[in-house]
């Protein structure tokens, strides 16, 4: 979608970051992206939107974090989820910071 290279190299701030299973991993922090148009509706093992289903980006940046002692992190460049409001602020008292803005990701 352009966010993020594709490749490893460097974001355009010049934080060194390598992908890893489309997370992108600094030396802080694990970034997932959620950038999908459709419009998504959670729980707590999928993602399920019109004729697709996908695993929670949420368990999986939680869980990769935690292995490599990263800080998780969302990028919502998309917020068409069902019940964001709620998903928010429980993705955050779970220890993800949430970020919708690029600009965020490396403050």
């Amino acid at each position: 979608d352009g966010t993020f290279p594709a490749k490893n190299g460097k974001y355009c701030v010049n934080v060194e970051y390598n992908v890893v299973d489309d997370i992108i991993v600094t030396d802080k922090h694990a970034i997932i992206s959620h950038t999908d148009t459709d419009f998504w509706v959670t729980d707590n093992e999928n993602w399920f939107a019109t004729g697709k289903t996908r695993p929670s980006p949420i368990d999986k940046i939680k869980s990769f974090a935690s292995e490599h002692n990263l800080s998780p992190v969302i990028y919502l460049g998309e917020q068409n989820i069902m019940d964001i409001e709620t998903l928010v602020p429980q993705w955050e008292s779970d220890g993800i910071i949430v970020v919708t803005e690029p600009s965020e990701l490396f403050a």
